[in-house]
């Protein structure tokens, strides 16, 4: 009998475990080998592969600018941030471009027992509004990320 745990200590979500007969697994594993070896010998797959023979992988939808401005600087919640300002950010959509000025500006807060614990406003619809610019001098071509204001500039805020 074999053991798949997907269990991570002080993890999120309760962990999973998956029992399955040894035997299982090693035809699996034996199934793909085979693969592995034909696809191989046929000059499709294996140890053959060449760069020429592999498809890019490209993005599903086009890259958008976001424009994030903070509407109440004034919550608990900006002590989860390093920056309180407008954000400029390149992603596919509104999600990925609060995502990606949560990652850039987040700091630990400290949490306090019997209090509300302050989270990065980031991603809180109400604490900054997120826009899509449909004209602005930032090419959309590029990967995502924070464009403005440079990262390498910001002075911490306390």
């Amino acid at each position: 009998m074999a053991v798949v745990s997907g269990y991570k200590p002080g993890g999120k979500f309760p962990g999973f475990c998956v029992f399955a007969p040894l035997e299982s697994f090693e035809a699996l594993f034996r199934s793909w080998q085979q693969q592995w070896d034909a696809g191989r010998d046929q000059g499709q797959g294996g140890a053959q592969t060449t760069a020429s023979d592999v498809t890019p992988i490209t993005r599903a939808e086009s890259m958008h600018i976001w424009e994030l401005k903070p509407t109440n600087i004034e919550s608990d919640h900006w002590q989860g941030s390093t920056y309180k300002g407008e954000v400029i950010v390149r992603a596919e959509d509104e999600d990925e471009a609060r995502r990606h000025a949560l990652v850039t500006f987040r700091v630990p807060t400290e949490r306090v027992p019997r209090a509300d614990t302050p989270f990065p406003p980031w991603t809180q619809s109400e604490l900054v509004t997120c826009e899509r610019l449909d004209d602005s001098d930032y090419a959309e071509d590029g990967p995502a990320g924070v464009l403005s204001p440079p990262v390498d500039h910001i002075e911490p805020v306390h």
